[in-house]
């Protein structure tokens, strides 16, 4: 398994009900980091995941209660992407579906009556 791989399964266990997410130091010792800069190699796989991370509408947070690192996503993003442009407007989405199938069916070419 890969850093990014190994981060995402940590940052996004469950221990229990209440814990989400592995503190710094369990990170660096499942990493077998021992080098004496690992704070400024842990800070940048943090930073590295999170920017990697954020395009999808995820975020990785800090729990400064029990010291946990987690993720968690945006609101925003899950609200952005289940939104439904059709919703009230069956008429136009089944327009839209028949008119694709005739120019599918039709090479392309197709045209519609006015009712």
């Amino acid at each position: 398994m890969n850093e990014i791989s190994i981060l995402m399964h940590l940052l996004s266990r469950k221990k229990n009900s209440y814990q989400i997410g592995a503190t710094k130091k369990e990170i660096l010792d499942i990493l077998n980091v021992k080098t004496k800069n690992k704070s400024f190699y842990f800070q940048n796989l943090i930073t590295g995941l999170s920017n990697y991370l954020e395009p999808l509408g995820l975020q990785v947070k800090f729990n400064s209660l029990n010291s946990h690192w987690f993720i968690n996503y945006e609101n925003e993003v899950i609200e952005l992407v289940s939104a439904n442009p059709f919703e009230g407007k069956p008429s136009l989405a089944a327009t839209l579906l028949c008119t694709l199938t005739c120019c599918l069916k039709n090479s392309g070419i197709s045209s519609s009556r006015e009712r």
